[in-house]
């Protein structure tokens, strides 16, 4: 069963929708509506399946890693800030 199509939403709009602590946030942009999470490294945590639904963002439940549907950029990661520094801008 194929999923309906998908628009890609502004990231700075998911980001104030789904963000509350920028600074930890990782964001992972992909071109899947199907994503999986292990956060990353040798401790990680188990394997979690998600759906990218109509939001046009999943948040994973353990680390809080946030998967973007933006087939334009899939592929890129943005690193969580550090303190004080923004994801952006």
């Amino acid at each position: 069963m194929d999923l309906p199509a998908l628009p890609v939403r502004p990231l700075q709009e998911i980001l104030d929708e789904a963000v509350s602590r920028e600074e930890a946030m990782e964001i992972v942009f992909t071109d899947q509506r199907r994503v999986a999470c292990t956060g990353g490294g040798a401790l990680g945590h188990p394997k979690v399946y998600y759906t990218i639904g109509e939001k046009g963002y999943a948040e994973c439940m353990y680390c809080d890693r946030l998967y973007v549907f933006d087939p334009s950029k899939a592929g890129q990661v943005i690193e969580g800030g550090h303190g004080d520094k923004p994801l952006l801008g």
